[in-house]
């Protein structure tokens, strides 16, 4: 299984046991973001902790420091496994907050809603090789 499959099947059951937890839709879009930025803070955290343990590997690298090097390697290796998880969880929530998306509509499509939402713009789209289009 390519590793992108994989991320998309650890983002479905993330979204699935956060839905489960919390509901499966967000109450507002300003909910959404205020989630969605919750979890990037986290992961972006997450980042510069191991921007630091990698430059402290580097040094290490450049002293030829073997033992003190394969240990910021292991290091860095739980750590960037842990930024992954964080960043799906970023991507299970950014899923909650389309769903949540799908419902308003439905909501002021029925005529419920105060006013329809507006068009705003497209975001930026990666492709599987990973350049915007």
């Amino acid at each position: 299984m390519k590793a992108i499959e994989c991320v998309k099947t650890a983002v479905e059951k993330e979204y699935t046991r956060a839905a489960e937890k919390f509901g499966a839709t967000n109450n507002s879009p300003h909910e959404s973001y205020a989630v969605i930025l919750e979890k990037h803070e986290e992961a972006a955290n997450k980042m510069l902790v191991f921007e630091h343990t990698l430059q402290q590997f580097w040094d290490d690298v450049k002293n030829n420091n073997t033992m003190s090097a394969k240990s910021f390697a292991e290091s860095m290796m739980y750590q960037a496994e842990s930024i992954i998880a964080e960043w799906i969880q970023v991507a299970a929530m950014c899923k909650k907050a389309a769903l949540s998306f799908e419902k308003q509509v439905i909501y002021y499509a029925s005529g419920c809603g105060m006013e329809a939402p507006g068009k705003g713009h497209s975001p930026p789209v990666l492709d599987e090789g990973s350049k915007l289009k």
